[in-house]
This record gives C-alpha cells, sequence and structure tokens, in this order.
C-alpha cells in the first residue's frame, strides 16, 4: 500500500504552485500561436476556413490555460 500511495496519493500543497506556472505557460503559448497564425493569414491571404483551423488549433492553448488556472484555484483552497 506505501508504493501505492507514494506514486498514486496526495501531495503537498507546495506544489500548487506548478498549476500556476503551467497556466502562464499555456497563456503564453496561446497568445504566441493567435499572433502566430493571424500573422501567417494576412500575409499569405488565407481564407476563412484556415481562420477556422487556426482557431481550433489554438483554441487546445485556450483550454489548457483554463483547466490549469482552474486546478490552481482548487489547489490552493
Amino acid at each position: 500500500m506505501d508504493v501505492l500511495d507514494a506514486l498514486f496519493g496526495p501531495i503537498s500543497k507546495k506544489y500548487c504552485v506548478f498549476f500556476y506556472y503551467y497556466s502562464a505557460i499555456c497563456f503564453f503559448f496561446y497568445i504566441m500561436a493567435v499572433a502566430g497564425s493571424i500573422t501567417y493569414g494576412v500575409k499569405h491571404s488565407k481564407g476563412p476556413m484556415f481562420y477556422v483551423t487556426a482557431f481550433i488549433a489554438t483554441s487546445i492553448y485556450a483550454i489548457g490555460y483554463f483547466q490549469n488556472r482552474l486546478l490552481f484555484s482548487m489547489c490552493t483552497r
């Protein structure tokens, strides 16, 4: 049982800060992906389907940001 608790049991509250860092990283990647998609789309005269695809692709970073922010809030309370 000790091995299972060590691998899957709760960890200290001091590790909550990792959720904060992960949310900051995801937010940075989200902003960079949106800016890169818009820049590429305007420079190369892409059609609306490119922007739909770019929106779907960049939403992964937005979801990661929200998920880690939510987990950080739950962990600290």
